[in-house]
């Protein structure tokens, strides 16, 4: 029997961040068998380096390493969620984060996406309150932001 109706809940995290604290209520709101956990990470479009006019680094080579950093991150957050026997997927997507939490959470039917939303001060942070405004009111199921 399941103990939600939140089958399959989208985990948007960035990675480095001490965001993970919604990984602990997707634990509590998933409990049961039937239920997925999706965890996303997006990253930014990367442009190309150059020095002295030479490209020293490409978009795509930029963007694979992204990819690849974001993969191992999340794959080390699912390996905990699998422990508790959840069944966890996870994807790494270069893009808008408003566009591309959206298009996610439409691909996968989501019935939940959870977003952290840490403080503005300090490092640059991928989430801030602008994008759970633009998210907001532009997904049709219930979205849960915590402060990370």
């Amino acid at each position: 029997m399941k103990s939600t109706m939140f089958e399959r809940v989208l985990v948007v995290l960035e990675e480095g961040v001490s965001g993970e604290r919604g990984v602990t209520w997707v634990r509590e709101l998933t409990r049961g068998a039937g239920h997925v956990v999706h965890l996303l990470v997006v990253q930014p479009r990367a442009t190309s380096i150059s020095v002295a006019g030479r490209a020293v680094a490409f978009t795509d080579q930029l963007e694979d390493g992204a990819r690849a950093s974001g993969l191992a991150y999340l794959e080390r957050v699912a390996a905990r969620l699998c422990e508790d026997g959840l069944t966890v997927t996870t994807q790494v997507r270069i893009g808008s984060p408003a566009n591309t939490i959206r298009a996610a959470a439409q691909n996968i039917a989501a019935d939940l996406v959870v977003v952290s939303c840490p403080a503005a001060r300090g490092r640059r942070r991928l989430f801030d309150t602008s994008l759970a405004s633009r998210i907001l009111g532009t997904l049709p199921v219930p979205i849960c932001l915590y402060n990370s």
